[in-house]
C-alpha cells in the first residue's frame, strides 16, 4: 500500500502468505496520518485483473481495481479505486486527482519497480493443462434463470436426489460432485445444466427415472483452481475463454465444474475450492 509510507513502524498482521486467494487478508494499524483498516481480495479473474476491498475504520469500504493487460513485451497496470461521499460532501470528488493523484502514481511506480527487478524467462501460468479422469456417474439435467439463489436451489434438489440414489443403488461416491454447463446464455438470462456425482459401479436400473447412469471419458482440458464463493465464478470463465483463444487452443466441449470442497462443512466461503475444466484440442 502506497500509504505505508505514513508510518514506517505500522503494525501488520497478515491472513496467509502469500496471499494469493479470494478472502486473503492484511490489516494494518498506524500513526494518526496513517489510521488503521483492512485490505481483502474479493475477486481474482485470472491474469486479467483483481478485486479488493479496503476499509478503512471509521470511514467507510472503498472498492478498489488493478487491471492488467499485455502490451506488446511489457504490461500495462490500471489501478482504479471508488469513494464513497454523502450528498452533501460530492463536491469533495472534484478534489480526489489533486489529494491523491501524487500517492497513485507513486504507488504504480512503486508496482513497476518490483516488477523490474523480477528475472527475466517464462513465467508460471495459473492455468493447467491435464487430462481428467474417466468416470461413470448418475447425472440429472435441468435449467433455469441465471439466477445464484435459483440455481443454488436446484443445485441443492438435484444433488440429494443423486445422493439417496447412490445409497439405494448401495454404490460409494468415487469422486467429488460436478456440474456440466450444456448452455450459458447471460443475454437471454437463461442456462442449462447437469450436476453429476461419480459412482463405484455401472447402473443398470435408476430407481429415480429423472436420473440417469452415464460414463465419461478422459478428455484434455485447461483447469484453474477457483477459490471462493460460487456466485463470482463468471470472470474466471471468462479469462480462461480468452487464454484459449490467445494460445491457439480450441475448445473441445462443454466446461463443468468440480466441487472438491463441501460447503457444508467448510462454512468459510473463501476456502471453498471449485475446479473449472474446459475441454481443448
Amino acid at each position: 500500500m502506497t500509504w505505508a509510507k505514513l508510518d514506517p513502524n505500522a503494525a501488520y498482521t497478515y491472513s496467509s502468505e502469500p496471499a494469493n486467494k479470494v478472502g486473503d487478508f492484511y490489516t494494518w494499524k498506524g500513526n494518526k496520518d496513517m489510521g488503521e483498516g483492512k485490505m481483502t481480495i474479493k475477486e481474482i479473474s485470472g491474469t486479467d485483473s483483481i478485486r479488493f476491498e479496503i476499509d478503512f475504520a471509521g470511514q467507510g469500504i472503498s472498492p478498489v481495481i488493478f487491471n492488467i493487460a499485455s502490451k506488446g513485451d511489457s504490461t500495462e497496470v490500471t489501478w482504479t479505486m471508488k469513494f464513497y461521499f454523502p450528498f452533501y460532501a460530492r463536491f469533495m470528488g472534484f478534489m480526489m486527482d489533486g489529494v491523491m493523484g501524487k500517492d497513485f502514481e507513486e504507488g504504480l511506480a512503486g508496482i513497476e519497480k518490483i516488477g523490474l527487478a523480477q528475472p527475466t524467462g517464462a513465467v508460471k501460468s495459473e492455468y493447467s493443462v491435464e487430462d481428467s479422469k474417466p468416470m461413470m456417474c448418475l447425472t440429472m439435467l435441468d435449467s433455469c434463470t441465471v439466477d445464484p439463489k435459483i440455481i443454488g436451489d436446484k443445485y441443492n434438489s438435484m444433488f440429494g436426489q443423486l445422493d439417496a440414489e447412490m445409497k439405494a443403488q448401495k454404490l460409494s461416491q468415487a469422486g467429488a460432485p460436478f456440474a456440466v454447463t450444456i448452455k450459458y446464455d447471460m443475454n437471454n438470462n437463461f442456462m442449462v445444466f447437469s450436476p453429476g456425482i461419480p459412482v463405484s459401479a455401472e447402473v443398470k436400473d435408476v430407481k429415480n427415472k429423472k436420473i440417469k447412469f452415464a460414463k465419461y471419458d478422459a478428455q484434455k482440458c485447461l483447469v484453474y483452481n477457483y477459490y471462493g464463493d460460487y456466485s463470482t465464478m463468471q470472470a474466471s470463465y471468462e479469462s480462461m475463454y480468452k487464454h484459449i483463444g490467445e494460445n491457439k487452443m480450441e475448445v473441445a466441449g462443454y466446461s463443468w465444474e468440480e466441487y472438491i470442497t463441501d460447503p457444508m462443512v467448510e462454512k468459510d466461503t473463501a476456502k471453498w475450492l471449485t475446479k473449472i475444466y474446459i475441454p481443448i484440442k
